[in-house]
């Protein structure tokens, strides 16, 4: 299915869209892909910026509900260190989220982090 195309206009009405550059970078273009296919699948997001992360991840309307998910968006064949796993990890759980790392090779994909403390 080909995508429809936005036509962007500034406020005196003048065509703007070749002047709109997002995603310029490759780790925009995932984001942007990863976004799309969260909000097309129901999902709300928003900015997990104050998390380190880049999106909060909610079953539906954030006025009604707290954010399941904390998602940190990966190149596909980026290395992740051990510590940042676990620092990503033990951020959401402190915060009460489910951490998930999603990528973009052919298509998006997603992979649910499950942590446990030690007692």
């Amino acid at each position: 299915m080909e995508k429809e195309k936005l036509l962007l206009v500034n406020e005196r009405g003048e065509d703007i869209t070749n002047e709109w550059t997002f995603p310029s970078s490759p780790q925009e273009t995932r984001k942007y892909e990863i976004y799309s296919d969260l909000w097309l699948k129901g999902y709300f997001i928003s900015s997990g910026m104050k998390f380190g992360a880049d999106y909060l991840v909610y079953p539906g309307d954030p006025n009604l509900f707290h954010a399941t998910f904390i998602v940190r968006v990966v190149d596909a064949n980026e290395e992740i260190p051990c510590v940042d796993i676990v620092r990503f990890c033990r951020l959401a759980v402190n915060v009460k989220k489910q951490p998930v790392l999603a990528s973009l090779s052919s298509h998006p994909s997603y992979c649910l982090l499950s942590w446990e403390g030690i007692s």
